[in-house]
């Protein structure tokens, strides 16, 4: 007969409400101590707040494999967010960790009746009158000088949200203490948190703050998601990788003017489907910028991330200005030979009006054997048709042959900007399109990478340029021969 053996630790944890005999090793560990005493050095003290802090950490690290920046809604002194910072060697990460607060505590502006009843205006000001609320923002801008990539944004949420420039949020920390301004604050960036991002609620679960996780819980039902209810009193939420497809319009206010029509309005949808996220083996942070790439688009014409790249790419070897639109429009009966292969998007009606223009198709038209006498052409096009072609290197040296000396190669590929480029012989077949595409013409030869510029290299172009918008999700090339 099999014995159950059982250790118990030799000491309990007791701190901060918790009382627990699981395994709590974490304390002893090198990064952790070092990193929760920074928090302790930016408040002056030792709360006994560990477990909190271990959660804390937990989640950011994780939120730091993920693209986007971090926001912390409630920063009194910055105790989890200086251990945060110290524990990842903050500005090695190239985020921005935007710190909102008072810096007085509560404004009694945003609290519901039920809070008022159960003395919450009360109990601000008793730790007030203790210390352990932030008196200004001095202190602890002071704090937080050690690093170059924060931003610290003084008032009341949800007056100051809008300062926050992040496009994309992958850590989100909410420790406002009433429900108001907490529901405002996860409202606003709910839309900007990436597939995979963490929301840590410091006091969902904290005895005392019921209003508040009645609140987050009605909140997360309507957006269809579950909290987490932790021992430490936190709440933990993790943003969904895929919400199914949704349509959403920014203005010019958080977002650029589009570079092909001038246009200030954008609406964005998700486009990739189950098998094919699979299929490419797409990380939570790949999926929100392909995503983007291909499902964000102008409102007024059409174009989205990719075309919008590639028309900054097309402009910058017409030697133009401006919009695209402009700068074709002042090449008008300029003799410049531009052949376009496959319809470059919503860019297609714009370049048939340029006086060289010719238009091909593939596969009938053959990348790897193109139809064109040496030096015809002055630029070439083409919007992801190369990852298509069964030997990718074959197409840019025809590319290359057909062009003049000086001329432009100019192209998007999807680009999977952490990974090396790859065949796709001996996997699985893997279409483009739509989830119901199933054309061989379709058929995904080639997944480029980082690496795409020696390709190009190789075929023999004297120069490779990079041109981005709003990268990773836009990339587009030029190769110069």
């Amino acid at each position: 007969m099999r014995k159950l053996h059982i250790d118990f630790p030799l000491d309990s944890y007791d701190q901060d409400g918790l009382v627990s005999c699981h395994n709590h090793d974490f304390m002893s560990e090198a990064g952790f101590c070092s990193a929760y005493q920074r928090g302790v050095q930016a408040v002056g003290q030792d709360y006994q707040w560990h477990w909190r802090v271990h959660v804390g950490l937990w989640a950011a690290f994780s939120a730091s494999k993920l693209l986007g920046d971090f926001v912390e809604c409630g920063v009194n002194k910055g105790f989890l967010s200086s251990s945060i910072m110290h524990y990842l060697n903050w500005d090695s990460l190239g985020k921005m960790f935007f710190l909102l607060d008072t810096f007085h505590g509560i404004d009694e502006r945003y609290v519901t009746k039920e809070e008022l009843d159960r003395g919450i205006l009360k109990k601000n000001e008793e730790l007030k009158a203790n210390g352990f609320y932030a008196e200004t923002s001095e202190e602890v801008r002071r704090n937080f000088a050690e690093w170059k990539n924060v931003q610290i944004i003084e008032g009341a949420i949800p007056e100051t949200l809008n300062l926050v420039k992040a496009e994309r949020v992958a850590f989100l920390h909410i420790d406002l203490n009433c429900a108001p301004p907490e529901i405002a604050a996860l409202s606003y960036f709910w839309e900007r948190l990436v597939p995979g991002a963490i929301v840590l609620l410091d006091d969902y679960a904290y005895c005392g703050y019921l209003p508040q996780k009645l609140a987050m819980d009605e909140l997360a039902e309507s957006k269809g998601v579950k909290i987490a209810s932790l021992p430490t009193g936190q709440g933990l939420l993790v943003k969904p990788a895929t919400e199914g497809a949704r349509t959403i319009i920014h203005t010019a206010a958080d977002d650029e003017i589009c570079p092909i029509c001038g246009g200030t309005e954008r609406r964005s949808s998700s486009v990739l489907w189950p098998e094919l996220i699979n299929a490419w083996q797409l990380s939570p942070a790949e999926v929100v910028y392909v995503n983007e790439q291909q499902g964000a688009q102008c409102v007024s014409c059409q174009s989205n991330v990719r075309s919008m790249a590639l028309g900054i790419a097309i402009g910058e070897a017409l030697g133009g200005k401006g919009t695209l639109l402009d700068i074709i429009a002042n090449q008008a009966g300029a003799p410049t030979r531009v052949l376009e292969v496959n319809e470059a998007g919503t860019l297609h009606p714009y370049l048939s009006k340029l006086n060289g223009h010719v238009f091909a198709t593939y596969p009938e038209c053959d990348l790897m054997q193109l139809p064109f006498e040496d030096k015809s052409f002055d630029i070439i096009v083409h919007s992801d048709t190369l990852e298509h072609v069964p030997d990718p290197d074959l197409a840019l040296r025809e590319c290359r042959r057909i062009l003049a000396p000086g001329g432009a190669l100019v192209f998007t590929v999807p680009v999977i900007v952490g990974r090396m480029t790859r065949s796709r012989a001996g996997l699985p077949k893997s279409f483009h399109g739509t989830s119901a595409t199933g054309e061989d013409d379709l058929l995904v030869h080639t997944e480029f990478g980082a690496d795409i510029w020696t390709g190009i290299i190789r075929a023999g172009f004297r120069r490779c340029e990079l041109i981005t918008h709003r990268y990773p999700a836009g990339i587009a090339w030029i190769a110069r021969r």
